[in-house]
């Protein structure tokens, strides 16, 4: 065992509304309920531009860093990784252990993952299946370390999509993870088979990211239409949404032609759902006859239409048959269905739990460290082109020779095939040609403008810190207050703000506060830090406490505390709650106090609401009521963080953001003994807490 902390850096698609964003989030709380420190590295995925697309996000903030963590997780599969090595910077693999957390779902790597296997010292599979597909290829040790599963409370209602409430076979995909490896139409064909239009089931297809591939989305849905009781609807849903349309349907469905690992199979399980699914590939880690419906195959090539894969490597053709066959047997057996789920629920709670999860990742970076952490020089750059998806593409359209797979194919058929082309040959040589001078040349290009990147990126002198700094300016520029809020944003295929109902208020600003500066568990988790340096000093006055919660955390800990509150129907929140407060300018309620009569004096988002002369005066004053050794702490937005900056011009009644340097130095003027900046929700390490937290106190006594 390791006695000294392991920390690691979780890199990838942490904000992305993606299968590899959530494969990167629950690698994180993994490792943390093992007690590795985690430290977060978050980049956007590499998406097309695409009109009317929507790029979409998950709930995520960037855990900061407490030094320079050793070990780089990196959750970005290998076409991917030479975008994130852009997007990161050399200096990012510099000295680090990186292992790549990667999924891949056929049996043949392409040869152009040469340089990522450069790039890492090892691979961490989700599944045995995945396992073995790299321990075939890869020149760097492999280790399978799976996805944890977790069965979430549900607290939301799940989202209208419109359908009616009948037993319902859901299936969810992700139009990024390509038609032809999740297979709706091979769902929609088995159910097509199972059941007679009206008979009771309906098929849920729920997917996403259809806003960028319409044609085919387009394509399901025709398919689709040919039975009424199969609904298609394409819309991101919030991940508790989510959850809840899982754990209200009757069963999910997946006739997958290969799975890294099923997550959503797993979740389903976890939540007591009856899964039917292909029974080949990854979800075979925690699928078996005993806890699921597994559906016969047999193997197939990938072929010319797979997208991300190569023509010739094979995957699964699941028995359409026997699928629908299990969908009868599951709406039918109710006894077969609980005897089933309640062992599937228990087999993933158990075997794939977050803790169990993490003692493997745990143990794996104990043995690397205990056989000698390798570290690296900073990788040289991709080979030109492999950023760029539609070259990759073009690269191994190029490749596929049909002619070739008609022959490996063999069968009546595919000979007949193999003779037509090879008549076809002296029409289409020089179509063949032409292709491949086109690729070469686009693929000159692609070095040309590499090396002119790199060039000027040094010029610019885009070290690791600097790239850091412009992700976090690009994720500040793409935030929005509350986007997704109820009340301004309903949740609907309609991007959008509007609201269609009438909400007259007559505690509006109260309103407010719950819309946009966030859920009052939210703010006691913010303002917990503060309740420690406060526990010892007898009695608190809290300057503007709003809805009152930072005077129950207060009470909580048995520190007497009273607060003065200008907004009547914040006071009037606070008192319902049972707390003293008075509707009472701030100000004028110190000007009233003798001097050298209170211990402690705490304001959070305060400070920003007034003019300077008046700050001025708030700190001349609160320093003469302090007693001796007293303390105050003045939270307030920090204007260094650009995220935070942004947010702070959504309250029309702030004044003006207050730089830590500033709010500091007034108060030396106004006569404090002492005082200081702290972050409360930081690594510790100022100069990168600075940029990157979006709240500061001033720490101050007299």
């Amino acid at each position: 065992m390791i006695e000294s902390e392991i920390a690691v850096n979780v890199a990838g698609f942490l904000r992305g509304g993606l299968g590899l964003g959530e494969a990167a989030r629950l690698y994180v709380a993994a490792l943390q309920s093992a007690g590795v420190a985690v430290q977060t590295t978050a980049v956007d995925p590499p998406l097309p531009e695409t009109e009317g697309a929507v790029l979409k996000r998950a709930d995520f903030s960037d855990l900061p860093a407490a030094g320079r963590a050793p070990y780089n997780l990196v959750c970005v599969n290998p076409p991917e990784l030479p975008r994130f090595y852009h997007d990161v910077g050399p200096g990012f693999f510099d000295g680090r252990c990186s292992i790549g957390s990667w999924a891949w779902e056929v049996n043949r790597v392409p040869a152009d993952w040469a340089w990522a296997f450069a790039v890492v010292d090892e691979i961490w599979a989700y599944s045995a299946y995945v396992e073995q597909i790299f321990r075939a290829v890869a020149p760097v040790p492999v280790a399978r370390v799976p996805l944890p599963v977790v069965a979430p409370e549900i607290t939301v209602e799940p989202p209208d999509l419109g359908v009616p409430e009948n037993f319902t076979f859901l299936f969810l995909f992700d139009f990024f993870s390509t038609i032809q490896r999740k297979n709706p139409f091979g769902v929609i064909e088995a159910f097509t088979r199972a059941f007679r239009p009206g008979e009771g089931p309906q098929l849920l297809v729920k997917s996403i990211n259809g806003d960028y591939k319409p044609d085919r989305l387009a394509r399901v849905r025709a398919v689709a239409a040919r039975h009424p009781d199969v609904h298609v609807v394409d819309r991101f849903v919030s991940a508790a949404e989510r959850d809840a349309l899982i754990a209200t349907c009757d069963c999910y469905v997946s006739l997958h032609r290969a799975e890294g690992f099923g997550l959503p199979l797993a979740e389903a399980m976890a939540l007591g759902r009856p899964v039917i699914a292909t029974g080949w590939s990854g979800n075979l880690d925690f699928m078996s006859e005993d806890n699921a419906w597994l559906v016969r195959h047999k193997p197939m090539a990938v072929g010319p239409e797979g997208e991300n894969y190569p023509a010739d490597g094979v995957w699964a053709d699941p028995n359409l048959d026997h699928a629908a066959e299990l969908m009868r047997a599951v709406w039918q057996d109710r006894d077969t269905r609980e005897r089933r789920v309640e062992h599937a629920r228990r087999d993933v709670l158990e075997g794939l739990s977050l803790e169990r999860v993490g003692r493997i990742a745990r143990e794996r970076l104990e043995r690397i460290e205990l056989e000698g952490r390798p570290t690296r020089a900073a990788p040289s750059p991709p080979p030109a082109g492999t950023a760029w998806g539609p070259l990759r593409l073009a690269g191994s359209k190029v490749e596929y020779d049909p002619l070739k797979a008609a022959r490996a194919a063999g069968g009546a058929r595919n000979l007949a095939r193999a003779a037509a082309l090879r008549a076809m040959k002296p029409f289409t040589y020089h179509q063949e040609e032409l292709n491949e001078a086109l690729f070469t040349g686009l693929t000159e290009v692609a070095e040309r403008l590499d090396r002119l990147a790199w060039e000027l990126e040094g010029q610019a002198a885009l070290d690791e810190h600097g790239r850091a700094q412009l992700r976090r300016l690009i994720a500040a520029a793409d935030s929005r207050p509350a986007p997704r809020h109820p009340w301004i944003s309903p949740r609907d295929d309609q991007p959008g703000l509007r609201f269609d109902e009438r909400d007259p208020r007559s505690d509006a600003y109260v309103a407010f506060e719950e819309l946009f500066r966030g859920a009052p568990e939210l703010i006691r988790a913010r303002q917990a830090a503060y309740v420690d340096m406060l526990a010892d000093r007898g009695e608190v006055l809290e300057l503007g406490p709003g809805r009152g919660e930072f005077l129950a955390l207060l009470a909580e800990r048995g520190v007497s505390a009273r607060g003065v509150e200008l907004d009547p129907g914040m006071a009037a929140r606070a008192r319902e709650q049972g707390h003293d407060v008075v509707e009472r300018d701030a100000l004028e309620h110190l000007r009233g106090l003798p001097d050298r009569t209170v211990p402690a004096i705490f304001a959070a988002q305060f400070v920003e609401h007034l003019p300077a002369p008046a700050l001025v005066e708030l700190l001349r004053l609160i320093e003469a009521k302090l007693e001796a050794d007293g303390i105050a702490i003045l939270e307030t937005i920090n204007p260094h963080s650009a995220w935070a900056l942004k947010a702070f011009w959504v309250d029309p009644t702030h004044h003006h953001p207050l730089f830590p340097e500033v709010l500091l130095a007034f108060a030396r003027f106004a006569g404090f003994r002492s005082g200081r900046v702290e972050f409360p929700g930081g690594s510790g390490d100022f100069e990168h807490d600075i940029y990157t937290q979006s709240d500061y106190a001033v720490v101050l006594r007299t």
